[in-house]
């Protein structure tokens, strides 16, 4: 039974995290309301550089914790599978006939061992 409890607050401790930043393109946050019906396509960042090296499918990593929060608004979503050209992205969305198209940016990236040191990735 103690090696469960201590399997668990080790599991709890050395979880990952994720630092989000949202730009509001209008006037008035107040305006703004998701359709929860309609389409929401995410696309696939360049994977972030750490250290001047690219930290492989990290990419799909934000892509797929953007596309998880827009899940507790709506149902409908269309996850890209790896990294376009702009003119691409945007006209798959419109033959999904996305409502909303998600481009998330990785400004940086820290890659970390999360298992052995207990110091998850940024």
């Amino acid at each position: 039974m103690r090696h469960l409890i201590f399997v668990a607050v080790f599991a709890l401790l050395v979880g990952c995290t994720a630092h989000y930043q949202v730009n509001s393109i209008s006037g008035s946050s107040d305006k703004l309301k998701l359709d929860p019906k309609g389409e929401v396509y995410v696309t696939v960042s360049e994977d972030g550089l750490y250290e001047a090296k690219p930290a492989g499918g990290s990419g799909q990593i934000v892509a797929q914790a953007v596309a998880k929060a827009f899940g507790k608004k709506t149902q409908n979503i269309h996850i890209e599978e790896k990294h376009e050209s702009r003119e691409a992205y945007l006209s798959e969305a419109q033959r999904v006939h996305a409502a909303y198209v998600v481009v998330p940016t990785i400004s940086s990236w820290e890659q970390r061992a999360t298992e052995w040191s207990g110091r998850p990735s940024r």
